[in-house]
């Protein structure tokens, strides 16, 4: 029920948060420096991408990080920037593990059968550009980029997909500050610390066009409504 739904966050400065739409709290995770960058809910565990490392919670125990409670590490060898499940069924889904140089995914039901697949160096995502609609879509230095399952489970390939607009990508990339979807016009949107941000039209998987626009101030958080 939504009364059961919490809100999770991190802003990579301190541990993460648990809001329940009354009470805040910090989630301690025992390690050390305590910064979750990212997080995302996966396989009924709480994920946090903490400097290289993926750090999962004990199932359905999101505030429970110790061995015993069947929570763990995952290191990935990449500073992470995004954490972001792959568009699938539940049972089925994968996790993409991003980095600013690398992609992973992360597949198998549990920690007894998962497995961190790497995809590409050089192909990763900026910080806080991860989002989902028909697939899954970054920002990274070739801008837009679709990943997608390939038929066999745990392949996947990508493109990028505004590669019209490099120049523009080439001006504003290394500032992104956050990203979000409009599913009502298809849109993925993504912003730039200095007040620019990119609006792109994907219908039904294909890349329609792109709008640039600006800002008086710059966001810094961006969230879905309903």
């Amino acid at each position: 029920s939504d009364e059961d739904k919490h809100v999770y966050g991190t802003d990579g400065v301190g541990p993460a948060i648990d809001f329940d739409g009354d009470v805040l709290v910090t989630i301690d995770t025992g390690t050390s420096p305590d910064t979750p960058s990212c997080v995302m809910e996966h396989k009924n565990r709480l994920m946090l991408g903490i400097g290289s490392s993926v750090i999962y919670s004990g199932p359905g125990l999101p505030h429970a990080f110790t061995a015993a409670d069947g929570a763990g590490e995952i290191a990935v060898g990449d500073t992470i920037t995004n954490l972001n499940r792959q568009p699938g069924e539940s049972s089925t889904s994968t996790l993409g593990v991003y980095g600013k140089d690398s992609t992973q995914f992360l597949v198998g039901d549990s920690p007894s059968d998962w497995k961190l697949i790497p995809y590409k160096n050089g192909v990763g995502a900026y910080p806080h550009t991860s989002q989902t609609l028909n697939h899954a879509y970054v920002f990274d230095r070739n801008g837009l980029i679709d990943y997608r399952a390939s038929s066999t489970f745990g392949n996947f390939s990508q493109s990028a997909i505004t590669v019209g607009l490099q120049p523009f990508v080439n001006q504003f990339r290394a500032g992104t500050s956050c990203s979000v979807v409009e599913r009502s016009k298809s849109q993925y949107r993504v912003f730039f610390s200095d007040g620019n941000g990119l609006f792109c039209t994907i219908v039904n998987g294909k890349f329609r066009g792109a709008l640039p626009v600006q800002f008086a101030h710059a966001p810094y958080v961006a969230w879905e409504g309903l």
